[in-house]
């Protein structure tokens, strides 16, 4: 039987630092054939090459917890009875045992029940990510309703606002003589729009884009919301991008929040 090939791998926070709430992550995978074992490690070239960057003693988080799993040797290799093809691992990511910031390549390799690695470099095909509709959604305030100023969405490309102009959908009822336009009007400080209650609007770009960033402005006090950014091609299916319950808080000023968008579907970056 050949060596295990990955079918699917995505990461939830494609960017790790020492900073708090990013300094912890993880990295989902499945395999297309039963293994025995899974290593995952930052750069190297092999199985039993690179730095370990599964907490050692952590149990795995699986489909199928009735496996038992066992520490193999000082490689740091977790051992399975029979784990199932495509059944989804769960391995952790820590900042303090990656080997620099900036230049971290974390790969996967699996061991076939023949004994058989996986190769260094490979990848399934990702797949570009493009976005059409972009939601904010305000779930906290200090006066229990939602205010916005400005959505700007920055091209990948170029890096010119896409949002522009564009259409605002709230999805929430609206304080009374909303001027909906000010949220895409270019400008942070012309004004905001309130809703009388939490809840979100949607931007629609007119068509897909492959972005850069999101610019957010809510009301600029310096208060805190509770906030969500999603985004979507077809305002069905929503890739969350910013949770603060999940991400962090941050004060709501003139400067706005910066959020980066993945260009894969699978959350992940370009280079």
């Amino acid at each position: 039987m050949p060596e295990p090939i990955i079918t699917s791998i995505n990461v939830d926070k494609p960017i790790l630092s020492d900073e708090e709430g990013f300094n912890i992550g993880s990295v989902n995978f499945t395999f297309d054939q039963d293994t025995v074992a899974y290593s995952v490690k930052c750069l190297g070239t092999s199985y039993n090459t690179g730095t370990n960057v599964e907490e050692g003693d952590k149990s795995i988080s699986t489909q199928a917890t009735n496996y038992t799993v066992a520490e193999a040797n000082t490689i740091s290799v977790k051992e399975f009875a029979v784990f199932p093809a495509e059944t989804l691992i769960s391995a952790e990511l820590i900042y303090t045992e990656l080997y620099q910031e900036g230049a971290n390549r974390i790969n996967v390799y699996g061991k076939s029940i023949d004994g058989i690695w996986s190769t260094y470099n490979q990848a399934p095909q990702k797949t570009e990510l493009f976005v059409r509709y972009i939601r904010s959604n305000i779930y906290q305030s200090t006066d229990g309703k939602g205010q916005w100023s400005e959505i700007q969405a920055f091209s990948f490309d170029d890096r010119t606002n896409v949002a522009l102009n564009k259409t605002v959908i709230p999805q929430v009822e609206m304080n009374l003589n909303q001027d909906l336009t000010l949220v895409t009007d270019g400008s942070t400080s012309s004004g905001f729009v309130e809703s009388s209650t939490y809840g979100a609007i949607d931007i629609d770009l007119g068509q897909s884009y492959k972005l850069y960033e999101i610019q957010v402005n809510h009301y600029w006090d310096g208060r805190i919301y509770g906030h969500t950014l999603s985004v979507s091609s077809d305002g069905e299916s929503w890739m969350e991008l910013w949770n603060t319950a999940i991400d962090g808080e941050y004060p709501s000023t003139h400067d706005g929040k910066l959020i980066r968008v993945p260009q894969y579907t699978d959350g992940t970056f370009a280079s």
